[in-house]
């Protein structure tokens, strides 16, 4: 298993997860939340901001393999979250904080991911501190541990 598994496995374990969430705001048409493997599409000139957003991206950021062979490699994981809302309010915020938050649920009630990987340590979470109105980010950091690589010849 590789740390590419990992993230194909928590794509699809999001895209179950975020499956039916709904805007917060009544009145808006945010459409389904998107969620795509390293970076959300380019967006081309004749596309509207629904037809890509709300986006979660699942990025593979590094990892560490160590030395003792009795010790799990971790493979650390950045979840990227995007909303569109031109509503004048401006408190888009609220939903990419709500979709963080559900995702910090989701591992805090249950570390395991497709009976294979664990989350592990400290989940860390941010906001975009710059006004990107219309535009919303925010964004969490989590680390994994992978399946141990089993040593072929103990006197290698």
């Amino acid at each position: 298993m590789t740390p590419l598994n990992l993230q194909k496995a928590l794509v699809e374990n999001l895209q179950d997860l975020f499956d039916g969430f709904v805007d917060l705001k009544q009145d808006c048409a945010a459409g389904k939340m998107k969620v795509y493997e390293n970076s959300a599409p380019i967006q081309m000139d004749n596309q509207n901001e629904d037809d890509i957003y709300p986006y979660v991206v699942v990025r593979l950021t590094g990892g560490e393999v160590p030395e003792d062979y009795d010790t799990r490699p971790t493979a650390n994981v950045v979840v990227l979250i995007a909303y569109y809302d031109p509503d004048l309010s401006n408190d888009g915020n609220k939903y990419v904080m709500t979709a963080i938050h559900r995702i910090i649920e989701r591992f805090r009630k249950n570390s395991l991911l497709a009976n294979i990987y664990n989350q592990t340590g400290n989940i860390e979470w941010t906001m975009s501190d710059e006004d990107t109105y219309p535009y919303f980010f925010g964004g969490l950091q989590m680390t994994f541990t992978l399946p141990k690589i089993e040593r072929e010849c103990d006197y290698c």
